[in-house]
């Protein structure tokens, strides 16, 4: 061959094919292992994937383990949910890795770098029940040193409860004002008057722990709410007894923290010195550790962004039950907006102090119009609660609601498997005559007995 075929064969080397990339895989292998609170392997549970329109299902083996072999590979935020005979009902919104074979262990030590990590399984103990939740609540309980933690959990559970809700931070509690006392606070108030959010009341502390203990006793699950706006916004100012924000801690403290105007919905429970707020979860999660509760993030908060950071400071300091919410427009829609049952585990639904709530028509809204609508679709039934919280008529401590109107709103709510929590009246002695007294429970017993009846 001479030598210009050599040199023009090398020239025209034939061009290697072009690598053909993996395919992108359609489904994944999920496995969720499920122990205990002894680190013991729970046989028999079934498992739930939610998925629409259809969900994933699997039952453990003798090794505690669901497998899981076409989930869709794409499926990132969904519920999971557990259920074994003997066993609490275990649900929580969760969010796996896309594209990748991946483990959920509830309970012992993951042996993967990718698998979440989740409580264990608890046995049936009388302290977390069974859906619906029965509640009745005096909000601020935990912080008004008036009442007795012990006693208000016994009534509690004589009248058929399951739940009380209670408030994290009162605004009362500051002592000055009409309605107010000196009460727990979770940070503590130097002698002149000035707050320190970087201190958190140790009696504050003990108060809450003992709080819980005696609710969990009596087999009742406190859901603590952890933010209001009574304390700080300008929104609530004005209102019939609603106390000074200027003598509060978010006005008034050593951290020049001034909140009030809507910019601070932007920065709480963010960075720098707006973080005392995560770092008073952090001392509740460690307060409470082995004792049951939930957490809901606010009372009729508006701003959807500060639903996420919130829940994310509750994350980051340990909290991995379930997480509600409420807004403060209580339309059909707010389930769907919220994204309930998988960026949150339930929603709070206020003011329906009347059966004819169902057909009130609600024109903007996107997806469904009325509530009856809504509840047709249906929604799962432990993501909703009724309140009566804004159903009051009166502001007499024994005339406060109407009663029967009421009653059919909690009994129509109940026989959909939804929650019903109810505000008792007796806070109203403490803004007409300057005391509460849980004698006047009384005046809510006959609603409570018939709606509760069966757990008394």
């Amino acid at each position: 061959m001479s030598s210009f075929a050599s040199l023009f064969r090398g020239w025209f080397r034939p061009k290697p094919p072009t690598p053909t990339p993996p395919p992108t895989p359609t489904s994944r292998t999920i496995e969720v292992i499920v122990r205990n609170e002894r680190d013991e392997n729970v046989e028999g549970a079934t498992v739930t994937i939610h998925n629409v329109p259809v969900p994933y299902v699997a039952v453990t083996t003798a090794g505690g383990i669901a497998t899981f072999p076409s989930v869709s590979a794409s499926l990132q935020n969904t519920q999971l949910t557990v259920e074994a005979p003997g066993y609490i009902t275990f649900s929580q919104s969760i969010v796996l890795t896309a594209n990748i074979n991946q483990q959920v262990w509830l309970g012992g030590t993951p042996d993967q770098s990718t698998a979440l990590r989740l409580p264990a399984l608890e046995r049936e103990n009388g302290v977390v029940l069974v859906w619906p939740r029965k509640s009745a609540s005096y909000y601020t309980s935990l912080t008004d040193p008036r009442i007795d933690p012990a006693e208000f959990a016994a009534q509690l559970h004589d009248l058929g409860c399951n739940g009380t809700r209670v408030w994290l931070i009162d605004a009362w509690a500051v002592g000055q004002g009409t309605g107010c006392y000196d009460g727990y606070h979770p940070w503590v108030r130097n002698n002149d008057g000035w707050w320190n959010l970087n201190a958190v009341s140790q009696p504050y502390l003990d108060r809450l722990r003992n709080y819980v203990e005696q609710m969990n006793s009596y087999g009742i699950l406190p859901q603590l709410t952890g933010w209001e706006l009574y304390s700080w916004s300008d929104r609530k100012q004005g209102l019939l007894w609603v106390p000074n924000a200027a003598l509060g801690p978010f006005r008034h403290n050593r951290q020049g923290i001034v909140y009030g105007k809507d910019t601070a919905f932007r920065v709480i429970a963010t960075g720098g010195p707006h973080q005392f707020l995560a770092a008073f979860y952090q001392r509740v999660v460690d307060t409470l550790t082995g004792l049951s509760y939930e957490i809901e993030l606010g009372n009729e908060m508006p701003e959807k962004e500060l639903h996420h950071r919130l829940r994310d400071a509750w994350r980051t300091a340990g909290y991995l039950g379930r997480i509600g919410v409420n807004r403060n427009d209580d339309t059909p829609g707010q389930y769907h907006n919220m994204k309930i049952g998988v960026e949150f585990d339930g929603i709070s639904y206020h003011g329906k102090s009347h059966i004819e709530y169902l057909d009130e028509v609600y024109p903007d809204e996107p997806i469904y119009s009325t509530f009856r609508e809504f509840y047709t679709a249906p929604p799962v039934p432990s993501h909703i609660t009724l309140s009566s919280d804004g159903c009051r008529k009166s502001t007499d401590v024994e005339d406060a609601y109407d009663y029967p109107m009421l009653e059919a709103v909690g009994r129509d709510a109940l026989s959909r498997g939804f929650g019903f929590e109810h505000q008792l009246a007796l806070k109203l002695r403490g803004f007409t005559a300057g005391y509460v007294s849980l004698d006047d429970i009384k005046y809510d017993a006959p609603l409570l007995r018939s709606l509760y009846p069966q757990l008394i």
